[in-house]
């Protein structure tokens, strides 16, 4: 049964981004002023969010390092359609800088409100469909192909997005952004990808967490 859970959750994996930096937290260490640092710092995040607007994600990535942004394939090759999840998932993306602060270690750290979908009620709608759909087809003589899997999985997270993603999730986060090679660049951490997915790495994290406590 975990390696069915395993298929169901692989179409919402592709959403955490793999991050450069780890989990923030505490203080900063930031001065004030800044001037064309900030400003510089300010653009590149809202560059970099226009872009993940519109899913131009070659455009993300002259502003944010991530490790990849991809189709994920599980090892029982259960292939997600990338585009059209993150087409359901930023659909409501919104966000407000607030402030920038030049930090003593030469990155700038932009405060930015973040609003995207809720994620958790989608996760919770997904996986109950998904998982309806794999016990159904677990014991038919004629399988399901990888295609249709993939259509099917696909299906689903657009139909809970469009069914119960009516909610929104405001998130207030710390973006570091440093210079490198004279461009202004977003380190991407936890928070970051939490705040910009809607809380979809917690949502699906729980629903993994009460699988395994469902097992014990």
């Amino acid at each position: 049964m975990k390696k069915i859970l395993s298929v169901i959750i692989a179409v919402i994996i592709v959403l955490s981004f793999c991050s450069c930096g780890k989990k923030s937290g505490g203080s900063t260490n930031v001065s004030s002023g800044g001037g064309e640092s900030t400003a510089n710092a300010e653009k590149a995040v809202s560059e970099m969010l226009n872009a993940m607007k519109k899913l131009d994600f070659k455009d993300v990535e002259k502003y944010v390092k991530l490790d990849s942004v991809k189709v994920t394939e599980d090892e029982n090759g259960a292939i997600t359609d990338a585009n059209e999840i993150f087409k359901a998932a930023f659909s409501k993306l919104d966000y407000k800088i607030l402030s920038s602060e030049k930090g003593k270690d030469g990155a700038v750290y932009v405060e930015t409100e973040i609003t995207t979908i809720d994620m958790q009620p989608v996760v919770n709608e997904y996986f109950k469909n998904a998982l309806q759909f794999a016990l159904e087809n677990a014991f038919v003589d004629k399988k399901v192909s990888e295609n249709e899997n993939k259509e099917k999985m696909t299906g689903f997270f657009k139909d809970a997005v469009a069914s119960v993603g009516k909610e929104t999730k405001t998130s207030k986060v710390k973006i570091k952004v440093v210079k490198e090679n004279g461009k202004w660049k977003i380190v991407s951490d936890d928070d970051f990808s939490e705040a910009v997915t809607g809380g979809i790495i917690n949502a699906v994290k729980n629903m993994d967490d009460s699988f395994d406590y469902s097992q014990d």
